[in-house]
């Protein structure tokens, strides 16, 4: 039993409990609390687990994260025959609150959907905006743990540590890319397979729109130029780090193309060599890569206060 809002009692039970506790739960799991509400009774509570948090953003109210987020918590009468001491047939409401959140809160964005009219899964295109620092909005919380965030600092804090990318129109497959922030916060890097390269927060803030398209171009066009003979693509980087470079922006700088005298492979990652071959002899650009299906699926936000 549980004391509520104007000590009114409530029946509360864990639905998929996990047994053990492991790395994964503690860093990425967290708690939905589902309120269902008939006249007359007491109020049923369902805490179950999470991981990722699913959004969905098929709403046409739902333009950024914090939109959905919202629309998560909407209430939602429920169809069926409910019984209450005041007698059967009683209307119900369900309504779906955070009761804890994550140090990694993993938000999904609901990007495929079943449409009865095509009588198949198509994938929902619309750009959903969502911030480099998040603030969870207040309507997400029940209304006791709201007012006691409110009295204790605010709500809480997170920022934007990476987000995963997908490419195609198909809801069976596609290609998938990723931006990740750097460990020191100061930039972030975008990794499309075996290219490598750095890109602004603003870009990655916009939906992960190409800072420039001619970039991504001239890297992947330099990247088939090349033709990697050693089994292991970061061998130079390994290699540095045995000569006694232990100093984390060193290999970073191998990474970012910033070779100081040798045409490595983290270069060819990012255009940063240059090839003997004519205009002729290069290959086209994977279209795998091409942005113009590129749409925000998975983000990553850490918690930094609340």
């Amino acid at each position: 039993m549980e004391v509520g809002h104007k000590q009114k009692p409530a029946i509360t039970r864990s639905s998929g409990a996990i047994s053990t506790e492991s790395p994964i739960t503690r860093i990425f799991g967290g708690k939905l609390r589902s309120e269902l509400k008939v006249a007359g009774s007491k109020n049923s509570i369902t805490l179950e687990p999470y991981q990722p948090l699913q959004l969905d953003i098929g709403s046409p109210q739902v333009n950024n994260i914090v939109d959905a987020l919202k629309g998560l918590t909407r209430p939602e009468s429920m169809q069926g025959d409910f019984h209450s001491p005041r007698g059967p047939k009683n209307r119900a409401t369900k309504q779906v609150f955070i009761e804890t959140l994550p140090p990694v809160l993993i938000l999904h964005l609901k990007r495929f959907h079943y449409d009865n009219s095509s009588k198949r899964a198509e994938k929902i295109w619309k750009k959903i905006g969502y911030p480099l620092e998040l603030e969870i909005p207040k309507e997400v919380f029940p209304l006791q743990l709201r007012n006691k965030l409110a009295a204790h600092g605010g709500f809480p804090k997170y920022r934007l540590t990476g987000v995963i990318y997908h490419h195609g129109k198909s809801t069976n497959g596609g290609h998938y890319t990723v931006d990740i922030r750097r460990h020191d916060g100061l930039e972030w890097i975008r990794l499309d397979d075996t290219v490598i390269r750095r890109v602004r927060g603003e870009d990655v803030a916009a939906a992960g729109s190409e800072e420039d398209p001619k970039v991504l171009t001239s890297a992947l066009e330099q990247h088939n130029l090349q033709k990697i003979s050693s089994g292991n693509m970061f061998e130079q980087i390994d290699q540095d780090e045995e000569d006694g470079e232990d100093e984390p922006e060193k290999a970073w700088s191998q990474v970012n193309g910033h070779a100081r005298s040798k045409s490595t492979t983290s270069a060819i990652f990012n255009g940063a060599t240059t090839s003997s071959k004519s205009p002729s002899d290069r290959q086209s650009p994977s279209p795998k890569a091409s942005t113009k299906d590129k749409v925000a699926y998975l983000l990553f936000y850490h918690r930094i206060s609340g």
